[in-house]
């Protein structure tokens, strides 16, 4: 038996399609080529017949195996990528006997990928645009409208309207048209033709994602319910972690209305439809005014220990942001979350680097030390063979 829950289990999974972030190329189908050699090590993927000699793809290793059992690409991978960069990833793996809480079924694990940190389009783009919003009735209804201030005053209709963030809307649509690779599973279709296919309607269907994934799987699932792609499913589950805040209050309730708490009441990781938070993290403290505005002494910066300057205009910047939407009657509110509740220790980050260091090691090792996993994730990138148009990440 698979030393993690299923909890666990569809986390690490969800890790998985961030491994495109280690990846350079402008080649988007040798992007996702990599990305398949790259899940080889943790989940069966098919294999590639054509590699260039010397290149061996390596098989599921054992020690994955023994903590997440056996899975295999089910769709996917797909990856769309910007100025050489992987900017969205995802793909779906298929167990045939996962361990829920009420017994062993089949399931189905949509792994969403969060921010690649080297892309600008990322940060820029989906997790900073903010200030201007998407009536997510609208799109749901196939009436895409991003709305400009001028276009949405102040007033009761913003109160009352489902609205995400014209961030959170791009990201959306990005995976919404995604293809898996040439060489990839079910090729040519889109995730939702894709999961209209499934004959199975008593699998079970988690989305997952970590960070810019952990606001767009909650997104994702939501828009796919309301069009009816998930209708005859035994069960749909999210199982977002660290993700910012992709819309407003009306959102929030929405989603809640579709995905509620399971179970309802757990003080821990393991409950599904619930965003799993480190209270140290700054990332899921965006964009909410009442927890951004607690970012500036999360780590222990005051007086005598100030911010550095760069990180001072930044945080200034994205909660100015928050306040311009709260101007306009789009009050961002968190979706149903669990806050894993820390103190912080170390000395407070005085330096542009410091702070991104520390940062980085709330928002990624914490996750994987404690809060949900209780050892680092290894998805074995050590022994994936690289492809001529492709080149590895070397900057830590």
């Amino acid at each position: 038996m698979p030393q993690y829950d299923c909890y666990q289990t569809a986390f690490y999974l969800s890790f998985l399609s961030n491994v495109t972030s280690n990846y350079t190329t402008s080649d988007n189908d040798a992007l996702g080529e990599q990305y398949m050699l790259a899940l080889s090590p943790s989940i069966t993927v098919p294999r590639i017949a054509d590699l260039p000699p010397g290149l061996h793809q390596p098989d599921v290793q054992p020690d994955v195996a023994a903590l997440i059992g056996t899975w295999e690409l089910a769709w996917g991978p797909a990856v769309v990528s910007k100025n050489d960069l992987a900017s969205n990833s995802l793909f779906v793996a298929y167990c045939d006997g996962l361990a829920f809480a009420d017994g062993t079924h089949p399931a189905y694990v949509v792994g969403i990928a969060g921010t690649n940190p080297r892309s600008a389009y990322d940060w820029i783009v989906e997790d900073f645009f903010v200030v201007k919003w998407v009536d997510f009735d609208k799109l749901v209804d196939g009436e895409v409208d991003i709305l400009t201030a001028a276009e949405t005053p102040a007033g009761n209709a913003n109160l009352t309207t489902p609205l995400i963030s014209a961030g959170t809307y791009v990201g959306l649509s990005t995976l919404l048209g995604m293809t898996p690779t040439p060489k990839g599973v079910e090729v040519g279709k889109t995730l939702g033709e894709y999961l209209r296919t499934i004959a199975d309607r008593e699998a079970r269907i988690v989305f997952a994602g970590h960070s810019l994934g952990g606001a767009l799987s909650p997104t994702l699932a939501l828009y796919l319910k309301r069009k009816g792609v998930l209708d005859g499913f035994e069960d749909v589950y999210v199982y977002p972690s660290a993700g910012p805040t992709p819309g407003n209050t009306v959102f929030a309730y929405q989603y809640l209305s579709h995905f509620l708490p399971r179970p309802l009441y757990r003080n821990d990781y393991k409950r599904w439809n619930t965003n799993i938070v480190n209270s140290l993290d700054v990332v899921p403290h965006a964009w909410a005014i009442e927890t951004m505005l607690q970012i500036p002494t999360i780590y222990g910066n005051d007086a005598a220990h100030p911010l550095p300057n760069s990180v001072a205009i930044a945080i200034g910047a994205a909660t100015a942001a928050s306040v311009y939407a709260a101007s306009k009657g789009v009050i961002y509110t968190r979706i149903n979350h669990w806050i894993d509740q820390r103190t912080y220790t170390g000395p407070p980050p005085e330096t542009f680097v410091a702070f991104l260091k520390t940062l980085g090691e709330q928002h990624v090792q914490a996750y994987e030390t404690g809060i949900i996993l209780p050892t680092p994730l290894n998805p074995h990138l050590d022994i994936v063979p690289t492809l001529p148009d492709v080149n590895v990440r070397t900057e830590t």
